[in-house]
């Protein structure tokens, strides 16, 4: 019996019986996780590159981040002479050491954006 029918059959049972589920208490809805990607405007240097960027922007908005959102590109351009970027393990450790879930992306773009653009 495949297995949309057998939940069907179930329930038709269950009706049939006049058994219903046990009602619970009502729960409270599980916390909300909320973030934000800050850049240089509050020390010089995005957070979680900088965490105290992290600790003056909470100082702010008056509440703990749950989220640290950041991005970096994979090439750095000076003219045509192009360098790839490392992935960043050090800014992931920096938002998982504070205690928070890094949410980063890495673009496939360059930096200049004005630079060759490579894969």
């Amino acid at each position: 019996m495949k297995r949309p029918v057998a939940l069907f059959c179930f329930s038709l049972l269950v009706a049939w019986l006049g058994v219903s589920a046990p009602v619970s208490a009502k729960q409270p809805p599980p916390p909300l996780y909320w973030g934000a990607q800050i850049g240089n405007q509050l020390t010089g240097e995005a957070a979680p590159w900088d965490m105290n960027a992290l600790h003056a922007f909470e100082g702010l908005a008056k509440k703990p981040l749950s989220l640290i959102s950041f991005s970096a590109p994979f090439t750095e351009c000076v003219g045509s002479n192009c360098t790839f970027i490392n992935f960043p393990l050090t800014p992931i450790e920096n938002a998982r050491n504070y205690g928070a879930i890094p949410l980063f992306s890495w673009s496939s773009s360059s930096t200049p954006e004005s630079g060759p653009q490579r894969l």
